[in-house]
């Protein structure tokens, strides 16, 4: 379990910064429309692997878009859409679900953790779009947060319980420019 964790906190901001439409997390005009199912990157070897796999995610969301498939030793990862949110969900080798994640507004956080982010971080502002994350069956939230000196990465549970994943002491530029 530990590795799936570190795993995914790895992935979660990657996620975050890379592949996902924007604040709020609505999807790009036509994004969906030009969406495929892009799989050449899974070896042919594999086929009835990945076929489980595929039948898996397609019982799990009916209706979504898939963007890409990644294949990594361990797992498949599948970047979709469903409704109007940006989602990414992996899989082991034998087609079980493991984690699925999507963008959401700071705005549909819990009340837990929303009321721990201003007990503890008052003085810093909150990014708009948060990584909400589900592993098997556990939902951790991450969260930017920022003040003029620092910029903090940080994740929650359900509970409003926080952790700074990291911070980031911000640079100073001295003088003027003209």
């Amino acid at each position: 379990m530990k590795k799936l964790a570190i795993l995914f906190t790895g992935l979660a901001f990657l996620v975050t910064t890379t592949s996902f439409a924007g604040p709020g997390d609505p999807v790009k005009k036509g994004d969906s429309s030009e969406s495929t199912n892009l799989v050449s990157n899974i070896p042919e070897k594999a086929d009835a692997e990945f076929n489980a796999v595929e039948n898996a995610f397609n019982k799990n969301f009916e209706t979504a878009k898939v963007i890409r498939w990644k294949e990594t030793d361990d797992f498949y990862f599948v970047y979709f859409v469903a409704g109007q949110h940006s989602m990414f969900a992996a899989f082991n080798k034998d087609a079980d679900m493991l984690a699925v994640s999507r963008n959401i507004s700071k705005s549909d956080l819990p009340l837990s953790v929303s009321e721990s982010l201003k007990r503890l971080y008052g003085d810093c502002k909150i990014g708009e779009t948060v990584l909400e994350m589900s592993i098997q069956g556990e939902t951790t939230y991450y969260i930017s947060a920022d003040n003029p000196e620092r910029i903090y990465q940080l994740k929650s549970n359900a509970y409003g319980d926080l952790q700074v994943v990291s911070k980031t002491k911000k640079k100073r530029l001295i003088g003027s420019i003209g």
